[in-house]
């Protein structure tokens, strides 16, 4: 944490050990789960907010980014989309710019060399995992996120004063992710759509007699397909190894065999998508 900003929410080692395993621990997850949230992919009409608006909180600073070009179309992330949301909630409560500047300033403090707000990806990570999980504002724009058990705690020794707004973070992660689906699993709308070369393969695999498919994804596109054919007690074991050989040059055949006898034989093929 920044040491200008005075913590509204003293957290204590078990959030200390979930965010270094979220940012640190397995890595190459929390940055594909970040490029995720990060990927701009709205536009102002799906905000729920006004282009009006969206200018004046741009122009008040209180938007995450700036954009490059000023005559494109401006475009957001989901983690974008989700402080939006949080501005509408507090423009509500009749919170003034001021303290709204001070909100973001504690939200968004940065954790690592490339600028990016871990802080808050791990509070959406925790709430996308069926966590409940509150955002507390003073009335000064201090705020930050907690589960309601460390809300808790902070009011029994009087860490949150005697006048704090309370928002269900949690829920604004959902209706951002999905309006529809209250169990935090990522839409389909949010996936990426199959190339046309890629549904026809996919679709001719269906037709034929294979075990399983996996597709390999590399920086948000299918770099790899592949897909496995099991054979149970075969016979003629060379001549079917044969022409299963001709069949691809990017193939992995596996022979189990128990007591002497072959029990069956895997044959994995691989495809480049890309």
């Amino acid at each position: 944490m920044n040491k200008k900003l005075e913590p509204v929410i003293w957290y204590d080692e078990e959030y200390d050990i979930n965010f270094a395993d979220f940012s640190i621990g397995n890595k190459e997850k929390s940055d594909k789960f970040y490029d995720l949230i990060s990927k701009p992919r709205f536009r102002v009409k799906e905000t729920e907010e006004t282009y009006r608006t969206i200018n004046y909180w741009d122009e008040n600073g209180l938007l995450l980014g700036k954009r490059d070009v000023a005559d494109t179309w401006r475009q957001f992330g989901i983690i974008d989309v989700i402080w939006l949301r949080i501005l509408q909630s507090l423009k509500q409560y009749g919170m003034q710019n001021e303290s709204l500047l001070t909100l973001k300033e504690y939200l968004f403090r940065t954790h690592d060399a490339k600028g990016r707000f871990l802080h808050f990806a791990f509070w959406m990570h925790v709430a996308l995992n069926q966590n409940e999980v509150s955002l507390v504002v003073l009335a000064d724009g201090r705020g930050d996120i907690a589960t309601p058990q460390e809300v808790e705690k902070q009011r029994i020794f009087n860490n949150l004063g005697n006048s704090h707004i309370e928002i269900d973070f949690r829920n604004i992660v959902l209706s951002v992710i999905n309006p529809k689906n209250k169990e935090g699993k990522l839409p389909t709308n949010l996936m990426r759509k199959l190339e046309k070369e890629e549904s026809e393969l996919l679709h001719t695999l269906s037709q034929e007699d294979v075990s399983s498919v996996t597709a390999h994804l590399k920086e948000g596109k299918i770099d790899r397909i592949e897909w496995k054919q099991i054979e149970a007690n075969p016979e003629l074991l060379f001549d079917m190894l044969r022409k299963k050989i001709k069949q691809s040059p990017n193939q992995t055949i596996t022979i189990k065999q128990q007591d002497g006898k072959v029990l069956f034989v895997e044959q994995k093929q691989s495809y480049k998508a890309t």
